[in-house]
């Protein structure tokens, strides 16, 4: 803005100077009396400029605009937007002099998972278009299920994309998916109305204070039909979610309310007194719509005023490896890179390769088809752990059984018990220490075959059999998860 200020200042200075220099003069003759004029005596000639009124304008102009120029510029010297700007918890966030990417990342990684199992409480997550609301929601439920094997999410999808059916394929998940797009206002309504009785049944059949989330993804989507096609259906899911969020935090019953309003009372029609109890996580991609959704949430006083702007925004995302923010915990985070248990890549637009996950949808069958009720042995899952057989038959209703463990999968979870059967003291062990433990083992990574027990190590933490940690680059096994005989073959 100074600049144009100054440019404008400029041209009025340059038109005064053209006029002064080059403007037409004009001859002026002038005697003290008409007699003396007639005569010719005293009489006088000299010339002026013929322009003095729009001269005398124009320098006036030109000191006003002088005046203009140099003062009034305090509210013109924000920072641009891609320059990194100090900012702190509240107010400002990232130190400038930081290295971009790894240190935030990986400070936004951990908060929000202490966040997510620690604070596991009833979440409302607002959510832009592209920001990555179902990779977020799938790596947080299996946060929530490493930290309590017990953990159910009964996670409704009613955009059902065949390329996140990979974000379902956990145990703990219990998906009910549906084409939204596809269906009338009537049959989507259907659909919620089986969701509910679903999910009643379940927590009724579920031991006291087992940890189940009901996610209600695209909430927005489904409120505005059922708004429209089932006002009665709607006043009933209302009553089960505002009554969950205001009574349930004991039994450990929350709800996750995913949509693209920052104010709960555009969520829970009626409701919006709860907003105490939920938390909150935006998720934000550089764009013009978070830009707008991050100056609203601040009108609304969701987020601190300071920093919501498109600026902080802005600045804030530079430091992500995908060019995204969080808001949680009352700070602005760089989003971390999460794990895709998708089969596309939506910021390169490409398709990662993956199989379609087989993943039963629980919006196929109807309470009354269900095989039977769930069969659940409390003793079957220990505090701190939990088996394939007790998972299956808590979050499998339907009679198919699962899906048998790999041979080495299960060789690599069974050396690792029967280790901690011998050395039950023990709070951790080496991969080394593990494959010295075992002839099998120790014999494939003599021949070259290192490289294969530390994939079969890695997927058999990611069954959730046992936790892995890497130490200083040396992978250690901190926490077995499965003490059961999972056999002895496939080394």
């Amino acid at each position: 803005m100074f600049q144009t200020k100054a440019t404008i200042t400029g041209c009025l200075a340059v038109l005064a100077l053209a006029f002064s220099l080059f403007s037409p003069a004009k001859e002026v003759t002038s005697a003290d009396s008409l007699v003396g004029f007639a005569s010719g005596e005293n009489v006088t000639t000299y010339t002026e400029q013929s322009n003095k009124g729009l001269l005398a304008l124009l320098l006036v102009a030109t000191i006003g605009s002088a005046v203009w120029t140099f003062a009034g510029n305090d509210d013109e010297q924000a920072e641009p937007v891609e320059k990194k700007v100090e900012l702190v918890r509240g107010e400002n966030l990232w130190p400038p002099d930081e290295p971009a990417n790894t240190p935030q990342t990986s400070a936004t990684l951990n908060a929000l998972k202490a966040y997510v199992t620690d604070s596991a409480k009833n979440l409302m997550v607002v959510a832009t278009g592209g920001s990555g609301k179902g990779m977020a929601l799938s790596n947080m439920c299996r946060w929530r299920s490493l930290a309590n094997p017990h953990f159910v999410a009964v996670w409704c999808d009613p955009k059902n994309d065949p390329d996140e059916s990979g974000y379902f394929a956990h145990p703990s998940i219990r998906a009910f998916r549906f084409s939204g797009g596809k269906l009338s206002g009537p049959e989507i309504a259907d659909k919620v109305r089986e969701l509910i009785k679903q999910y009643r049944a379940l927590i009724a059949e579920l031991p006291p204070k087992t940890p189940v989330w009901l996610i209600l993804d695209e909430w927005t989507f489904l409120l505005g039909k059922l708004k429209k096609h089932d006002s009665a259906l709607l006043d009933e899911v209302v009553d089960l979610l505002s009554s969950t969020i205001s009574m349930l935090d004991a039994e450990s019953k929350h709800i996750v309310l995913v949509g693209q309003s920052p104010l709960l009372k555009d969520l829970l029609p009626g409701e919006g007194g709860l907003a105490a109890n939920l938390n909150t996580l935006f998720l934000f991609k550089r764009d013009d719509s978070a830009a707008k959704m991050i100056v609203k949430a601040g009108q609304a006083s969701v987020i601190p005023g300071a920093i919501a702007n498109q600026q902080a925004l802005y600045n804030v995302c530079s430091y992500s490896p995908r060019e995204r923010a969080m808001f949680f915990d009352g700070q602005l985070w760089p989003a971390p890179e999460l794990q895709n248990f998708g089969n596309y890549d939506r910021d390169g637009r490409e398709h990662l390769g993956n199989p379609a996950a087989d993943v039963t949808n629980y919006a196929d069958q109807t309470l009354s088809t269900l095989a039977a009720p769930i069969e659940f042995d409390p003793d079957a899952v220990r505090p701190g752990a939990d088996t394939a057989g007790a998972l299956t038959s808590l979050y499998e209703r339907s009679p198919s059984a699962a899906k048998p463990l790999h041979p080495k999968v299960k060789h690599f979870a069974d050396v690792v018990g029967r280790y901690w059967e011998k050395n039950p003291d023990d709070d951790q062990v080496s991969l080394g220490r593990i494959i010295q433990f075992d002839h099998k083992l120790k014999a494939a990574a003599s021949n070259d075959g290192r490289e294969l027990i530390e994939k079969v190590m890695h997927k058999t933490a990611a069954l959730n059999l046992i936790k892995i940690e890497n130490n200083g680059g040396n992978w250690h096994i901190v926490k077995l998860t499965c003490l059961d005989d999972l056999g002895d073959s496939g080394f």
